[in-house]
Protein backbone atom coordinates (compact mmCIF):
# COMPACT_ATOMS: atom_id res chain seq x y z
CA UNK A 1 0.00 0.00 0.00
CA UNK A 2 1.21 3.22 -0.34
CA UNK A 3 2.20 5.81 2.15
CA UNK A 4 -0.63 7.85 3.13
CA UNK A 5 1.02 12.08 2.85
CA UNK A 6 -0.21 14.23 5.67
CA UNK A 7 -1.63 17.08 3.37
CA UNK A 8 -4.14 20.00 3.46
CA UNK A 9 -5.49 18.32 0.00
CA UNK A 10 -5.78 14.87 2.05
CA UNK A 11 -7.63 16.59 4.71
CA UNK A 12 -9.95 18.55 2.28
CA UNK A 13 -10.70 14.98 1.13
CA UNK A 14 -11.03 13.16 3.91
CA UNK A 15 -14.27 12.11 4.62
CA UNK A 16 -13.56 11.04 8.27
CA UNK A 17 -15.62 14.10 9.55
CA UNK A 18 -18.58 12.73 9.09
CA UNK A 19 -17.92 9.02 9.69
CA UNK A 20 -20.47 7.49 12.27
CA UNK A 21 -18.05 5.73 14.48
CA UNK A 22 -15.89 9.36 14.10
CA UNK A 23 -19.16 11.30 14.96
CA UNK A 24 -20.36 9.19 18.24
CA UNK A 25 -17.48 8.94 19.84
CA UNK A 26 -17.34 11.19 23.10
CA UNK A 27 -13.64 11.04 22.88
CA UNK A 28 -13.08 12.41 19.86
CA UNK A 29 -15.83 14.95 20.12
CA UNK A 30 -13.68 16.34 22.98
CA UNK A 31 -10.24 16.43 21.00
CA UNK A 32 -12.02 18.42 18.01
CA UNK A 33 -13.57 20.99 20.01
CA UNK A 34 -10.20 21.66 21.85
CA UNK A 35 -8.41 22.59 18.42
CA UNK A 36 -11.93 24.40 16.94
CA UNK A 37 -12.99 21.69 14.45
CA UNK A 38 -16.78 21.64 13.52
CA UNK A 39 -16.80 21.57 9.84
CA UNK A 40 -14.84 19.30 7.57
CA UNK A 41 -11.68 20.45 6.28
CA UNK A 42 -12.43 22.71 3.49
CA UNK A 43 -15.26 24.10 3.97
CA UNK A 44 -16.93 27.72 4.06
CA UNK A 45 -14.53 29.34 6.46
CA UNK A 46 -11.56 29.84 4.16
CA UNK A 47 -10.13 26.42 5.02
CA UNK A 48 -12.31 25.13 6.78
CA UNK A 49 -13.00 24.83 10.86
CA UNK A 50 -11.51 21.20 10.56
CA UNK A 51 -8.25 22.79 10.52
CA UNK A 52 -9.07 25.54 12.94
CA UNK A 53 -10.17 27.91 10.07
CA UNK A 54 -6.36 27.61 8.68
CA UNK A 55 -7.35 28.52 4.83
CA UNK A 56 -3.95 30.42 3.77
CA UNK A 57 -1.46 28.62 2.00
CA UNK A 58 1.11 30.04 4.35
CA UNK A 59 -0.60 28.53 7.79
CA UNK A 60 1.80 25.29 8.86
CA UNK A 61 -0.94 21.81 9.50
CA UNK A 62 -1.75 21.18 13.13
CA UNK A 63 -0.24 18.23 14.48
CA UNK A 64 -1.74 14.94 12.88
CA UNK A 65 -3.30 13.41 15.93
CA UNK A 66 -4.88 16.77 16.99
CA UNK A 67 -7.00 16.51 13.82
CA UNK A 68 -8.91 13.48 14.39
CA UNK A 69 -9.11 12.75 10.77
CA UNK A 70 -7.33 11.36 8.11
CA UNK A 71 -6.15 7.95 10.17
CA UNK A 72 -5.33 5.97 7.04
CA UNK A 73 -2.23 8.24 6.97
CA UNK A 74 0.98 6.41 8.74
CA UNK A 75 1.21 10.31 10.34
CA UNK A 76 -2.19 10.28 11.69
CA UNK A 77 -2.85 6.63 12.13
CA UNK A 78 -5.20 4.98 15.04
CA UNK A 79 -6.80 7.39 17.12
CA UNK A 80 -5.92 6.91 21.11
CA UNK A 81 -9.56 7.54 21.69
CA UNK A 82 -11.21 3.85 23.01
CA UNK A 83 -14.65 4.94 22.45
CA UNK A 84 -15.11 4.15 18.66
CA UNK A 85 -18.17 1.99 17.58
CA UNK A 86 -17.03 -0.02 14.81
CA UNK A 87 -20.22 -1.92 14.51
CA UNK A 88 -21.31 1.39 12.72
CA UNK A 89 -20.55 2.05 8.58
CA UNK A 90 -17.14 3.00 8.38
CA UNK A 91 -16.79 5.86 5.46
CA UNK A 92 -13.48 5.24 4.81
CA UNK A 93 -14.94 3.27 0.77
CA UNK A 94 -15.80 5.73 -1.13
CA UNK A 95 -13.77 8.65 0.51
CA UNK A 96 -11.70 10.36 -2.46
CA UNK A 97 -8.59 9.67 -0.18
CA UNK A 98 -8.77 5.59 -0.14
CA UNK A 99 -9.78 5.77 -4.00
CA UNK A 100 -7.22 7.69 -4.88
CA UNK A 101 -4.76 5.54 -3.10
CA UNK A 102 -6.18 2.26 -3.94
CA UNK A 103 -6.97 0.86 -0.08
CA UNK A 104 -9.04 -1.85 0.31
CA UNK A 105 -9.65 -1.93 4.23
CA UNK A 106 -11.57 0.28 6.62
CA UNK A 107 -11.39 0.94 10.26
CA UNK A 108 -8.72 2.75 10.39
CA UNK A 109 -9.03 5.25 13.29
CA UNK A 110 -9.33 1.73 15.45
CA UNK A 111 -7.10 -0.56 13.34
CA UNK A 112 -4.17 1.60 12.29
CA UNK A 113 -3.28 3.63 8.90
CA UNK A 114 -2.85 1.84 5.70
CA UNK A 115 -0.28 -0.47 6.21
Amino acid sequence: MPKIEYSKENLQDCRCSNCPVRETSTCIASRVSQVGQSQPFGTSMGGGAAMGGMGGASMRLPAPQAVQMEFCSQDVGKSECTDLNTQLACNCPGCPVWIRNGLNSSYFCSRGPAA
